[in-house]
């Protein structure tokens, strides 16, 4: 599952059909971090106010490679 506040980021791009995305109901305020992927056993794989690169490595390392849209 990806927390965040606007559903499913740019950087989850190809991880979408994996991923359970949730958006949080209020910030949870600036020493929080906005975004978070939780594992399937409830464990924080990775947490950053902006996704992006960490935020690949880790659903590459949980999820897999990401699907590509054959044009």
């Amino acid at each position: 599952m990806l927390t965040g506040t606007e559903g499913c980021p740019p950087a989850a791009a190809g991880w979408e059909a994996r991923l359970r995305t949730g958006v949080l109901a209020e910030p949870l305020g600036a020493r929080w971090p906005a975004h978070v992927l939780l594992r399937p056993d409830g464990y924080v794989a990775w947490a950053g106010v902006e996704p992006g690169l960490g935020l690949t490595r880790a659903l590459r390392r949980w999820c897999g490679e990401p699907r590509t849209v054959a044009g």
